[in-house]
């Protein structure tokens, strides 16, 4: 069985195509959710994104001296408003 992660202390940092770090944030454990964290990229940062480039995410958790690490590509878009 699975087992959830409730208590973890969790970040999250944004780079470029080159490593240059944009910004470092918290995720936050979100309440009776399983093992769900939430972070959000405040206006400041997103504002200077170019729409369609490929951007980094690594996500560092740590719990119960463990360490989890993942890193995936996204590119930046905005919605229709």
């Amino acid at each position: 069985t699975s087992l959830y992660v409730n208590a973890a202390t969790v970040s999250a940092v944004l780079t470029d195509a080159t490593a240059t770090v944009i910004t470092t944030i918290t995720l936050v454990y979100i309440t009776s959710s399983n093992g769900n964290y939430q972070g959000i990229l405040p206006a400041s940062i997103t504002s200077t994104l170019a729409n369609g480039v490929i951007y980094f995410v690594t996500v560092t958790a740590t719990a119960s001296g463990i360490t989890w690490v993942d890193r995936q590509a996204h590119a930046a878009s905005y919605a229709n408003t």
